[in-house]
C-alpha cells in the first residue's frame, strides 16, 4: 500500500455512524424563518453582523439548536460558552425524552455538536472528569459526533494518564487490511512508556510506529514545525495532523519525549560507528590495585543509559544513589568498557577512599551475564535488580557532558567572545523563566524553597539548559545560565539565538544590554508560561522522593474525619487563594479567642506551582524554614512543615486513590488530588492525627476568610480579621492577619 493511502484518523467500526441504536425521530420543527437567518449568518463575512443574525433566529424560534450551537461556538466568554451549549442541550434532551419531538437529522446532529462542543469548554475549564462524561455518553449512544469524541476521549485519556481506558479504547480500534495506523501505534508506544513496559516492548512498538508513519516522530520531537493549517490532501500534511493530535498528550510527562529522541538517534545511528573503549588501560594493573583495596560491606550499582550516540556509565551507592564514578563514551554498551569502568571507581572514585564493595548491582541482564566470571576473580557478588531511575541518569549524563565550568569564562567580557563566535540562527527564539520551587526541600544543609533557572527552545520545548539556586538569580547567575545554553546544551546543537523571550521584565532589563552587545534582541511574554511550569514540574518531580505517603493509613483517623478533610480541601481549592495572595506571604492565624495557638500559613500555587497550603508552629520555624534569619544556632529543634499539596491522580498513594475513586469522595478537578505531608528537614514524612487537625483548622479558616471580601492587598496587609468559623458544633471566632515578610 502506498503511503498517501495510510489512515490518519482510527476508525472504530463497532460504533460507526451506520451501526447506531440511537433512535431519531423524524420531521422538521424548526421555524422556516429561523432557519433562513441561520443560512444568511453563514454566508456573512463580518463576525458582527453574524452574530446578531445567529442572535436572530434564536429570538424566532427559542427551540433552534443549531443556532444555539453556532451562538456558542461564537461566545469568547467561556462560561457564557457553557450556559449556551448547555441550554442547546437542555432543549434536545426535552425534544428526545418526548420520543415524538419532530426530529430532524440534521437536528439530531446539532444536539450532537452542542455536546462535543460542552465537552471541549470542560476541557479548557480543566474539568475533565465532567468532558470525559459527554464525550463517553456521544459514543456509547452512538451520536453523529461519535468519531469526533473518541478521538478527543482518546487524547484526554492520555493527557490525564488514564492509560488503562485509553488502552480498552484502541483495542477496539480495526486496521483496514491490516495497515498500521499511526494515531494507534504512537497512542500504544505512549502507554508503555508510561506504565512501565520493559525496553525491548516499548522499542518494539517505537519500530511499529515508525514504519507506519516516521515523519511524525520528528514533529514530536521537534525536528519538524507543525505547519499552522493542514488539508489532509498529502502524505505529509497527515503526518503532521497526527502529531498535532497526539502532541498534548505526548507531553503530559517528560519521558516520552526523552525517550524518543533516544530512540531516534538509535534507530538512524551510522552502524559502523566504533565505541570509545579504555583499552589504552593496562587491564592487569587496574585488578591488581583493585584487589589491593580493602573490601567493605557496602553494595554498589553499575548502570548505563544512551543518548545521541553516546554512551554513559555511572557507578553509584546502591541504597543512596551518590555518584561513586562517572564516564561518557561513544557507541554500544558493552561488557570490556563497562568492567574497566567498574575498576576505575574502585581504584580512583570522584569522591572518597578508594575501597572494593562486597556486590555489585544491576538493571541490566546481558551485563550481569558477561562480567560474572570476572568479578568472581575480585570476589564481589554480581545481581541483578530492578531500578527506575534511568530518566534522571539520562538528565545527569546530559548535563555532565554539557555544563560549561567555571573556570571557561574568568568574566563577562570572556563569554561575550565565546557567544560570538557562535553561528546566529535567525529562526531561533529561546524562553528564559526562573520559578522558586513551591515546597521546603534541604539544599547545601539548610531548608530553603530553592529557585529553578530554565531556557527552553520555544520551537520544540525541548530545555536547553537548567540550573538551581538557593537564593534566586543575579545578572551574572543568568549570564551563565544562557552561555550553557548556547555553547553546551542538554539538547540540540550550540547557536545564538535571534532573540530571548522572558517573562520577568525585570531580569531582562538586567541582561539586555549584554544581549544586544551580541546581537540577540529580547522580548517580554507569557505565552509560554504553561509549557515552562510543566517542563519544571518534571525537573522538580524526577528529583523528588518517590511516593507520597497517604491520608487514609494516618492512625486514630475515622471515615468521618477524612470526609471532612476532602470536603475542606476541595473547598479550598475552588476558593484559589493562589490568584489572589501574592508569592511572598505569611498568614498568622489565631484559630480562636484563648490565644493558645498561633499557625503560620504560606499558599502554594502561585506561577503555575504546586497548589495547597503549608503550615508552620511557629515563626522561628517559618523564618528558619525560608532561610530568613539563620544564626546558625545549635541543638535547635528540626522545623516541620506540614502541607497540604493537591496532584494528580497518579501522583498520590493508592490507597487514598482508592478512597476517593471507590467511596464516592468529591474532589474539584483532575489535578486537585488532595494529600497531606510533614517535612521535616527536607523529608518528606507522614502527618498524624494532630498534624492533620491543625491543617483542617487553618485551612477552615482561610476558607472563610477568602471567601467572605474581596482581596484586596493594600487594605488588607498587617490588618487583624475576625473570621468566623464552625468546629464541630461550635462556632468559633478566629483572626487572620496577612503578612508580606519578604518586602
Amino acid at each position: 500500500m502506498k503511503k498517501g493511502t495510510k489512515r490518519a484518523i482510527p476508525k472504530r467500526k463497532s460504533r460507526s455512524i451506520q451501526n447506531s441504536k440511537a433512535n431519531i425521530p423524524n420531521g422538521v420543527a424548526v421555524n422556516k424563518k429561523a432557519r433562513s437567518a441561520l443560512r444568511k449568518a453563514y454566508d456573512c463575512d463580518d463576525t458582527g453582523e453574524r452574530v446578531e443574525l445567529i442572535r436572530s433566529a434564536v429570538a424566532i424560534d427559542e427551540n433552534f439548536i443549531e443556532a444555539w450551537n453556532q451562538l456558542g461556538c461564537h461566545e469568547t466568554d467561556v462560561l457564557k460558552a457553557e450556559a449556551v451549549f448547555s441550554h442547546a442541550i437542555a432543549i434536545g434532551e426535552v425534544k428526545y425524552a418526548s420520543g415524538n419531538g419532530e426530529w430532524s437529522d440534521q437536528e439530531y446532529c446539532s444536539y450532537s455538536a452542542a455536546m462535543t462542543n460542552l465537552a471541549k469548554v470542560r476541557e479548557i475549564q480543566h474539568r475533565f472528569e465532567e468532558c470525559i462524561e459527554l464525550l463517553e455518553l456521544i459514543v456509547q449512544k452512538g451520536m453523529p459526533d461519535a468519531p469526533h469524541a473518541l478521538n478527543s476521549l482518546l487524547m484526554l485519556y492520555l493527557q490525564t494518564r488514564r492509560y488503562d481506558k485509553a488502552k480498552a479504547q484502541l483495542d477496539e480500534y480495526g486496521d483496514e487490511e491490516g495497515d498500521g495506523d499511526a494515531i494507534v501505534d504512537y497512542s500504544r508506544l505512549l502507554i508503555a512508556l508510561n506504565t512501565g513496559a520493559s525496553e525491548e516492548e516499548c522499542y518494539g512498538l517505537f519500530e511499529l510506529a515508525m514504519f507506519t508513519m516516521p515523519e511524525v516522530a520528528d514533529y514530536l520531537v521537534g525536528n519538524r514545525d507543525l505547519p499552522n493549517s493542514v488539508s489532509m490532501d498529502s502524505y505529509e500534511e497527515i503526518a503532521a495532523s497526527v502529531a498535532f493530535m497526539l502532541q498534548s498528550a505526548w507531553r503530559a510527562t517528560d519521558r516520552p519525549t526523552l525517550w524518543l529522541r533516544s530512540a531516534l538517534a538509535t534507530f538512524e545511528k551510522d552502524s559502523e560507528s566504533e565505541d570509545d573503549d579504555l583499552s589504552d588501560l593496562d587491564l592487569d594493573e587496574l585488578i591488581e590495585d583493585a584487589l589491593g583495596e580493602e573490601q567493605e560491606e557496602v553494595v554498589w550499582r553499575l548502570e548505563s543509559v544512551m543518548y545521541e550516540k553516546k554512551i554513559a556509565y555511572f557507578v553509584m551507592e546502591s541504597e543512596s544513589d551518590s555518584l561513586i564514578y562517572f564516564w561518557l563514551g561513544r557507541g554500544e554498551p558493552g561488557p570490556e568498557t563497562a568492567y574497566r569502568v567498574f575498576l576505575l571507581a574502585i581504584c580512583e572514585p570522584m569522591e572518597g577512599e578508594s575501597k572494593r564493595p562486597i556486590r555489585l548491582e544491576s538493571s541490566e541482564e546481558g551485563l550481569i551475564r558477561d562480567m560474572k566470571m570476572e568479578l568472581s576473580a575480585l570476589e564481589i557478588e554480581f545481581e541483578w535488580s530492578d531500578y527506575t531511575g534511568k530518566e534522571l541518569l539520562l538528565q545527569t549524563a546530559k548535563q555532565m557532558d554539557n555544563a560549561i565550568h567555571v573556570d571557561e569564562f574568568e568574566d563577562e567580557e570572556q563569554l561575550t567572545e565565546l557567544l560570538q563566535e557562535l553561528p546566529l540562527d535567525s529562526d531561533v527564539e529561546f524562553v528564559v523563566a526562573i520559578k522558586q520551587i513551591p515546597t521546603f526541600i534541604e539544599f547545601e544543609g539548610t531548608n530553603v524553597r530553592p529557585y529553578f533557572g530554565v531556557v527552553l527552545d520555544s520551537s520544540n520545548d525541548s530545555i536547553r539548559t537548567q540550573s538551581l539556586s538557593p537564593k534566586g538569580f543575579e545578572k551574572q547567575h543568568i549570564q551563565k545560565l544562557l552561555g550553557n545554553a548556547c555553547l553546551n546544551p542538554m539538547v540540540g546543537d550550540p547557536m545564538r539565538p535571534q532573540s530571548i523571550q522572558f517573562s520577568d521584565p525585570d531580569i531582562a532589563l538586567s541582561v539586555k544590554d549584554w544581549l544586544q552587545e551580541i546581537g540577540i534582541s529580547t522580548t517580554i511574554g507569557n505565552q509560554y508560561d504553561d509549557t515552562i511550569d510543566r517542563l519544571i514540574q518534571m525537573l522538580i518531580d524526577s528529583a523528588k522522593q518517590s511516593g507520597l505517603p497517604s491520608v487514609t493509613e494516618i492512625d486514630g483517623v475515622d471515615d468521618a474525619m477524612l470526609e471532612e478533610f476532602y470536603e475542606t480541601a476541595r473547598e479550598y481549592f475552588l476558593v484559589e487563594p493562589w490568584t489572589v495572595v501574592p508569592g511572598a506571604n505569611l498568614l498568622e492565624v489565631q484559630p480562636d479567642e484563648s490565644k493558645d495557638l498561633m499557625l503560620y500559613c504560606v499558599v502554594l500555587g502561585q506561577m503555575g506551582e504546586v497548589m495547597g497550603l503549608s503550615l508552620f508552629s511557629s515563626l522561628d520555624d517559618f523564618n528558619r524554614a525560608s532561610g530568613a534569619g539563620q544564626d546558625n544556632e545549635e541543638d535547635v529543634e528540626p522545623v516541620t512543615a506540614i502541607s497540604l499539596l493537591f496532584n494528580e491522580d497518579s501522583e498520590i498513594h493508592p490507597s487514598d486513590l482508592n478512597l476517593i475513586e471507590n467511596g464516592g469522595i468529591p474532589i474539584a478537578g483532575a489535578f486537585a488530588y488532595p494529600t497531606i505531608v510533614a517535612a521535616v528537614e527536607g523529608e518528606v514524612q507522614a502527618c498524624n492525627r494532630e498534624q492533620l487537625m491543625h491543617i483542617m483548622k487553618a485551612t477552615r479558616i482561610l476558607i472563610e476568610y477568602f471567601s467572605k471580601r474581596p482581596f484586596k492587598l493594600k487594605s488588607e496587609l498587617d490588618k487583624p480579621r475576625t473570621v468566623e468559623w464552625s468546629y464541630g458544633n461550635e462556632t468559633k471566632q478566629a483572626v487572620v492577619t496577612f503578612r508580606n515578610v519578604f518586602g
